[in-house]
């Protein structure tokens, strides 16, 4: 293995997720969240940073993110949205300095908290995309029940978030 892939795995293991995150909440779609995540890192392997830590490492390298999101909204002519991704951009870095981590570990345990029916109804509903009319009949219950169960289940997530980040 080149030394180049070799000081470029460990970057990727630990960072990937986090641009990837980043670009999806900055307005990227799946597909463009993929392909500007994977140029971010070649643009690393073609000039290298020096590793500073794990917050100032993934802080430079969504920014470089958000650049090239940007670069590709003037290439398609979408200059509104330039403006919505550098604030959307400020709103995480305020709130997500770490890059969504302890969001993440925080939306986990929260969700590991739940009764199991709760969990599977947002698993049908987020994971498998299914309606909530679908998750109702599966858990063989009315719509309104299902909706309920979402909402109810979507606001214990929020506080139980929100009480671990201190918000």
């Amino acid at each position: 293995m080149p030394k180049q892939h070799a000081q470029i795995e460990p970057l990727v293991r630990s960072h990937y997720a986090g641009v990837w995150r980043y670009l999806r909440v900055l307005g990227a779609d799946h597909a463009e969240a993929d392909d500007i995540t994977q140029e971010t890192f070649l643009s690393v392997m073609r000039s290298p940073i020096e590793e500073r830590g794990v917050h100032a490492t993934g802080a430079y390298l969504r920014r470089i993110a958000r650049n090239l999101l940007i670069d590709l909204r003037r290439r398609d002519k979408k200059l509104r949205q330039i403006k919505e991704v550098q604030q959307a951009a400020e709103v995480f870095e305020e709130f997500a300095p770490d890059g969504g981590d302890a969001w993440m570990e925080a939306l986990e345990q929260c969700l590991e908290a739940l009764p199991e029916r709760t969990q599977g109804a947002l698993e049908m509903s987020y994971g498998l995309k299914l309606t909530t009319g679908e998750v109702a009949e599966r858990l063989g219950m009315k719509e309104n029940g299902a909706k309920t169960l979402l909402q109810r289940a979507r606001a214990a997530l929020r506080d139980c978030i929100e009480g671990k980040l201190g918000l």
